[in-house]
């Protein structure tokens, strides 16, 4: 197998992986190996399965839509590039090669054979994960937007969490999760669905795990942010209460323009209602004349 070492050096400000769920299969025999990118790939919110050997990996890479492929080259029962060839009979997964041999000779072969990247160990922790979401990036392209729920935003190019203009402490996997249930919010998601997309195969779906993650977004992010809906689901019901307070918020602005009378002003300060327009403003001044 040639000797081989995991990845070195220290990992400096982690870069988030891009928006939406992403699900990686790792393909190595080297089960030290596996087991280090596994962890670093979960801590960074990835979904990712592992595979100890290239039939293994073919057989998960067929079953299953990744949205890319981590592959060693050289394995036991199946090498890389046996398992690439094969694939690229059937999908056109983005692959990465990972191996120890750095001739061009070795990489021209790989990249002839459908491989889309290729990297030579040992290497380092942070151009795995940067080539990685270039490769993620380049076959599912994403706009980033900021979305708004009530008094919390979501940038979702930084991967940051602000709650009334502060930023929260917020893990890879609870941002995963928030930003998965924002994308559909006013749908129910069922926890199989949450688990399908953002967990890994090796991880109990009958464990509390998934419960852990939501009260911890409740406890930063307010309680009243995610609904459960027993039997079903989770859902987040935000854009409602948002667009009640953004009315509430345009009608109090609206008597900071000098539109309103004062006695409006102070009335509309307390109750969220719609400014009244100058020809409605001009009728209720006229005099009437009483019997």
């Amino acid at each position: 197998m040639g000797s081989r070492r995991t990845p070195a050096g220290p990992i400096p400000r982690r870069q988030p992986p891009i928006p939406n769920p992403v699900r990686i299969l790792l393909v190595e025999d080297e089960a030290p190996l596996r087991a280090s990118l596994l962890k670093v790939l979960r801590e960074e919110g990835y979904a990712v399965d592992g595979a100890a050997d290239g039939a293994e990996g073919l057989r998960k890479a067929l079953e299953c839509d990744y949205d890319a492929i981590l592959l060693d080259h050289m394995m036991p029962t199946m090498d890389g590039r046996e398992m690439l060839r094969r694939l690229r009979g059937v999908k056109r997964t983005p692959v990465m090669m990972l191996t120890a041999r750095d001739s061009v000779e070795e990489r021209v072969v790989g990249l002839d054979l459908g491989a889309d990247d290729y990297l030579v160990k040992p290497f380092m922790q942070q151009e795995l994960l940067a080539r990685l979401r270039a490769l993620v990036r380049r076959n599912r392209p994403s706009p980033g937007v900021t979305i708004t729920l009530g008094d919390v935003a979501i940038d979702t190019v930084a991967r940051r969490v602000t709650r009334g203009g502060k930023e929260q402490p917020i893990t890879g996997r609870e941002y995963t999760l928030l930003e998965y249930l924002a994308h559909r919010r006013g749908a129910v998601v069922t926890r199989a669905e949450l688990y399908e997309h953002l967990f890994d195969e090796n991880e109990d779906t009958l464990s509390n795990l998934l419960e852990v993650h939501v009260c911890n977004l409740r406890r930063k992010l307010g309680a009243d942010l995610i609904k459960t809906r027993r039997g079903l689901g989770y859902v987040i019901e935000a854009a409602a209460k948002a667009a009640h307070e953004a009315g509430a918020i345009l009608a109090v602005d609206a008597t900071a323009t000098g539109a309103v009378t004062p006695r409006e002003r102070s009335w509309a300060s307390s109750y969220p209602v719609r400014a009244k327009t100058p020809a409605e403003r001009f009728r209720s001044r006229r005099p009437t004349n009483r019997m």
